[in-house]
């Protein structure tokens, strides 16, 4: 056998280093909950985003010119304008697109809330613990402060208070400007108790050491050393949004006709709990759905980030 042949067999036989990436997604699939969670989440986002585009109607308007033939069809009905899946609505509208659009609505607030809310918490919370003495005091007494806030008036006064018609998208850009405004304190406060227990840490002195900047060390060894348990908070956020603006909608201080969201969906619908059931099942089934499977998300992917699973999967 030659050296070249030897080496190669060598190298079959040793065991490739399995990266942080892949045994981050080894440990979240043992989940099955939250694999299953993950395929409904997907499944929604993909109808969501793309199914609007492929629907023959549009969510807002009607096609046909006859609104008494058109109105509150039942599902798997064919009307003068086309076959509705899920029916109509009192206005003669699909509910089907209505859905899909509504859920682009609702998905796309929590999604960007919840990047905007995590970039400002983690940056405060990383500047709070990094610094320390008065800085730390002076952005926590803040958190604290909004912490002792009463969320559901307070999102109630905002929401009222900023002028819809002078911001861009309307009700749907002040519901989350609301949201931003009240939900970074959660990820401050993590990023904040994590932080103060890695900088006297040994890479953080050597940064100090080699001369790196308050900055650099902040945006380059605190924060990305902090991140895993920001994702956790991140996708647990994800559906709470989503119920959060729900529940705004269906109170009339959310997403406001003609556009759809799942919360106004639910709230043009409770009138017709009794004759039209299902018009109320569909929206508050997809909230449902989208919060449990982003739940589950987040509980499995926070034992898959967890230092204490990476030892024990070692041994």
């Amino acid at each position: 056998m030659t050296v070249a042949e030897l080496a190669f067999q060598e190298e079959l036989a040793a065991p490739q280093e399995e990266s942080q990436a892949q045994a981050v997604w080894r440990r979240f699939r043992r989940h099955r909950l939250a694999m299953i969670g993950l395929t409904i989440a997907v499944l929604l986002v993909f109808a969501c985003f793309i199914g609007p585009l492929l629907t023959p109607f549009d969510s807002n308007t009607i096609r046909g010119r006859d609104l008494l033939l058109l109105k509150d069809l039942p599902p798997l009905s064919t009307g003068p304008d086309g076959f509705h899946i899920l029916g109509t609505d009192s206005l003669g509208r699909d509910y089907l697109t209505r859905l899909l659009q509504g859920g682009r609505v609702s998905l796309a607030l929590a999604f960007v809330v919840v990047i905007l809310t995590q970039v400002v918490g983690t940056i405060v919370g990383g500047i709070s613990g990094y610094y320390g003495g008065w800085v730390d005091a002076v952005l926590m007494r803040i958190v604290d402060f909004l912490f002792t806030l009463p969320s559901l008036p307070i999102f109630m006064v905002l929401y009222v208070l900023i002028p819809k018609d002078a911001v861009p998208g309307g009700s749907i850009t002040v519901l989350a400007l609301v949201f931003i405004t009240l939900g970074w304190t959660g990820s401050s406060r993590l990023v904040r108790g994590m932080v103060l227990s890695l900088k006297n840490q040994e890479f953080a002195e050597a940064a100090r050491a080699v001369g790196a900047s308050n900055r650099r060390i902040i945006l380059r060894h605190m924060i990305p050393n902090a991140i895993a348990p920001v994702l956790v908070a991140a996708t647990l956020q994800v559906g709470g949004i989503v119920v959060g603006e729900a529940a705004l909608s269906y109170l009339g201080f959310g997403v406001q006709p003609p556009d759809p969201s799942w919360g106004n969906m639910l709230q043009g619908a409770q009138k017709l709990i009794l004759t039209r059931p299902m018009q109320v099942f569909y929206p508050g089934m997809t909230i449902f759905l989208t919060s449990l499977s982003f739940n589950f998300i987040g509980d499995a992917l926070r034992d898959a980030l967890d230092p204490r699973g990476q030892l024990s999967a070692g041994h």
